[in-house]
């Protein structure tokens, strides 16, 4: 690999990163906090990929040609060893090509983010909630808007206030054996490599297609998700359709 490609390999990927973060794609793959160190990386990258282009006209034919005439003779054989040695005359191996296969997918391919296929294929990890940071108060005739976490916490730690409590939540659906399904949300740590599947199942309505965001409102079938294997059941009252948010992790 010549350096001029080098510097244009840098740029490449100061680009994409500079893409994925300038839009919301990013949040597919990593937190939101996440947004100004990729965009910060971006910048670094694309000033670190002038270094080798400017390096290289420096060092062009056209600067170097009569001495490279002078000592043709003297260093034909040290030339031919090291060009020998990587092939190219720069010591970069043809691997570092790869390094363009990840923003080739996301220009290219641009994965979506993480849904029923992973969630459903971690069904059986045991999903344990500790405390949120915060809880939303139950209490009063109408339904609650609960993020699935809350909702996993307040089942498993058999919050009396829970029983006959209308809640409202928000997820993509994921399907479970027979006709059961349920409503999912994925949570990530700092990344999606570290992505754990939250989901509640759901009673009472017809299974909607797997992927598909809803809102569904409905009551904690009391009991479930205090014990292994902590499933937690909701009998639905109401199930709406709806678009995917911006954010789909919670």
């Amino acid at each position: 690999m010549r350096i001029p490609t080098q510097g244009l390999l840098l740029m490449f990927l100061g680009a994409v990163l500079l893409r994925l973060a300038a839009s919301d794609a990013y949040l597919r793959y990593v937190v939101p906090w996440m947004k100004w160190p990729l965009l910060a990386s971006g910048i670094l990258l694309i000033l670190m990929a002038l270094g080798p282009l400017f390096r290289e006209e420096r060092h062009s034919p056209d600067h170097v040609e009569h001495a490279e005439d002078d000592h043709a003779h003297d260093t034909a054989h040290d030339t031919a060893h090291h060009t020998g040695h990587d092939g190219h005359g720069h010591g970069v191996p043809r691997v570092t090509w790869l390094l363009a296969l990840p923003g080739v997918i996301a220009f290219v391919i641009s994965p979506p983010e993480l849904g029923s296929y992973l969630a459903e294929r971690r069904a059986n990890d045991l999903v344990t909630v500790s405390a949120p940071t915060s809880v939303t108060t139950l209490g009063g005739d109408g339904p609650v808007d609960l993020a699935l976490e809350e909702m996993l916490y307040l089942a498993q730690s058999g919050e009396p206030a829970l029983e006959g409590q209308p809640v409202v939540m928000t997820g993509f659906v994921s399907w479970g054996a027979g006709d059961d399904w349920y409503v999912t949300r994925m949570q990530i740590g700092c990344c999606a490599a570290d992505a754990m599947a939250y989901r509640v199942l759901v009673n009472g309505a017809e299974r909607p297609p797997r992927d598909q965001w809803v809102e569904v409102t409905g009551v904690h079938v009391t009991g479930t998700g205090v014990e292994p294997p902590y499933e937690v059941e909701l009998d639905a009252t109401e199930v709406v359709e709806i678009d995917a948010p911006r954010q789909t992790y919670e």
